[in-house]
């Protein structure tokens, strides 16, 4: 499934022009804020969610993360019953 934008729900994590494949979402930009506390974003779509696992070295940056062609680990995709 192919995803122009996804964001986790306190809007410090943004991933552009993404992929699911596999068990791995493919970001071809990420977008993460200063200090992010959490290795595991929960990044929606509509009315549903990917969690993904960032890498530890991503994880409590002083400083804005930008990266290009990012592969995440998907740890869990989920679907709410309204949009099924």
């Amino acid at each position: 499934m192919q995803h122009d934008l996804l964001i986790d729900p306190l809007n410090t994590v943004f991933a552009v022009n993404c992929r699911e494949e596999d068990s791995t979402l493919h970001c071809g930009a990420l977008y993460l804020e200063p200090l992010v506390q959490s290795q595991f974003i929960r990044l929606a779509y509509g009315p549903a969610s990917i969690q993904v696992e960032l890498p530890p070295e991503f994880v409590g940056q002083v400083q804005a993360f930008r990266g290009w062609s990012i592969a995440l680990p998907i740890r869990d995709v989920e679907v709410r019953e309204s949009a099924l």
